[in-house]
């Protein structure tokens, strides 16, 4: 996860972010697939902030019973959470192609990944305030 935040903070295209990185964890799992994972809702997180004075993108570990949850937060423009349930479907999108790019396969390549790895993946909003990709590994 570092290293996509690092290769993320050297694009040209990124704008500066402030990163608030918590106690993280290392889990199991395939490493290749896994950094898929960081480096799609990481790239999300980015583009959607990018219209934000100042965005902030905080990313935390917690533990709870067998397995490890992990959220990615930011600060952009959110989506109404009635729509929530498609973000994770193939070529959905909840924003406008020119208000920003995307193919709308990334949240379902991160949806097939995680199921794949035995857990579970989320996303919570409300407009204008932000969202947060959720997602479960089991120990």
């Amino acid at each position: 996860m570092r290293q996509v935040v690092s290769e993320l903070n050297m694009e040209p295209t990124t704008h500066p972010v402030e990163w608030r990185l918590g106690n993280l964890r290392t889990v199991r799992g395939d490493a290749t697939l896994l950094t898929l994972v960081f480096q799609n809702l990481l790239h999300n997180a980015v583009k959607f902030t990018s219209h934000v004075e100042c965005p902030v993108i905080e990313v935390s570990a917690i533990q709870s019973d067998a397995q490890t949850i992990i959220s990615v937060k930011d600060n952009g423009p959110g989506f109404d959470a009635e729509y929530a349930h498609k973000l994770f479907e193939p070529f959905q999108r909840l924003h406008a192609p020119a208000e920003f790019e995307g193919t709308g396969l990334g949240l379902a390549n991160v949806r097939r990944i995680i199921q794949r790895h035995g857990g579970q993946v989320w996303a919570a909003s409300a407009r204008g305030q932000g969202a947060t990709f959720t997602f479960t590994l089991p120990d």
